[in-house]
C-alpha cells in the first residue's frame, strides 16, 4: 500500500468522525480498513529492511540502524 492510500483512509475516517449521521458501523469498517492497510504495509516494510540488511556491511547496518531506519 502506498503512502496515498492510508493517507485517504485517514481523510475518509475524518471525515465520517465529523457527519453526525455516521454510524458506529461505518467507524468501525473504515478503522479495520486502516488497520489492515497499516499492518500490510509495516510487513512490506519489515520485508525490505530484511532484503536490505542482507547486502549492507556491517558499519551501514550500524549506521542505519542508530539513525532509525532499520531496527
Amino acid at each position: 500500500p502506498t503512502q496515498q492510500a492510508l493517507q485517504k483512509i485517514i481523510s475518509e475516517l475524518q471525515i465520517l468522525l465529523n457527519d453526525p449521521n455516521a454510524s458506529f458501523a461505518q467507524v468501525a469498517d473504515k478503522l479495520k480498513a486502516y488497520r489492515d492497510l497499516r499492518d500490510k504495509a509495516e510487513k512490506e516494510l519489515d520485508a525490505a529492511q530484511k532484503k536490505l540488511e542482507e547486502i549492507l556491511t556491517p558499519r551501514q547496518e550500524v549506521i542505519l540502524v542508530t539513525m532509525g531506519y532499520l531496527k
